[in-house]
């Protein structure tokens, strides 16, 4: 139920922050069911890669709000947007948190569903589904903030740290998925 409200809530967002806030809890409760359904693998890969993604996805939306003066994700397609690096940071980010192949938090997620579609499809079909829902409501959105009207340079340190954070959650899930075979 956490897993669809979640998910849910992301497809209605109109702030940045927050959509990646629900997508914490759509992520945390895909592997709380994966430890439930004794897949530790694809939780712990899961929670790691998340977390270097997220560190990516809400540092850059600090300097989007830092820099533009809103959190709105309407304001940011109408007005005014960021150069590089925070632009590739929250792309990237956005990438990794929803599970996108080879970021990490695919492979935990993938080591999940196939573990759930051992036990029950009717739970694996809620899950696809809230995946698919965040995957869309997150890149969607993301998108729309990277094509804006204009885009103002900001080219401060915290756009390559967030940009590192995505990039470490992409390195491990390319190592995971070499280790998987």
């Amino acid at each position: 139920f956490s897993l669809l409200t979640a998910s849910l809530m992301m497809a209605r967002q109109r702030y940045f922050k927050r959509l990646f806030a629900y997508s914490t809890l759509e992520n945390v409760n895909l592997g709380l069911i994966g430890l439930i359904v004794s897949q530790p693998l694809g939780a712990l890969l899961l929670f790691l890669t998340h977390a270097f993604g997220k560190t990516g996805a809400f540092l850059s939306s600090g300097v989007y709000m830092e820099e533009l003066r809103t959190k709105k994700i309407e304001d940011v397609e109408k007005r005014a947007g960021l150069s590089r690096p925070t632009n590739a940071s929250l792309f990237l980010s956005s990438l990794a948190v929803t599970g996108t192949p080879p970021f990490g938090t695919f492979v935990g997620e993938l080591l999940i569903f196939i573990k759930v579609s051992q036990i029950s499809l009717p739970l694996l079909a809620v899950m696809l589904a809230s995946a698919a829902i965040a995957f869309v409501s997150v890149n969607y959105n993301v998108t729309r903030m990277l094509k804006p009207k204009e885009e103002r340079k900001y080219d401060g340190i915290l756009g390559y740290i967030s940009l590192a954070s995505a990039l470490i959650s992409l390195i491990i899930g390319v190592v995971a998925l070499e280790v998987i075979q």
